[in-house]
């Protein structure tokens, strides 16, 4: 049970330092694109770029995992390959 509140930690752990990144990359594209300070004055154009951002690395991720897991189930189907997949699926939740 601990393991897995770790695990869980450092999931959030990722989660926020995603989200500060697409904010400040929010930010930076906007002003670029319409002008210094203009982000601050359309908080609701950020929003909707961090929530852009947030589905494309979602989908992406999940993508990836599911073409992973994919591969090693294709290679083949033993209880030692079934424990590498879950492995592998703890693995693409941690790097999320």
């Amino acid at each position: 049970m601990k393991e897995m509140e770790g695990l869980m930690s450092k999931i959030a752990e990722d989660a926020r330092h995603s989200a500060e990144l697409s904010f400040w990359k929010a930010v930076e594209t906007i002003d670029k694109e319409f002008g210094e300070g203009y982000s601050e004055k359309h908080p609701e154009l950020v929003g909707k770029f961090i929530q852009a951002s947030s589905a494309e690395i979602a989908g992406t991720t999940i993508a990836g995992a599911i073409l992973e897991l994919s591969e090693i189930i294709k290679e083949t189907s033993n209880k030692a390959a079934l424990e590498n997949i879950a492995l592998k699926i703890e693995d693409v939740a941690l790097n999320m």
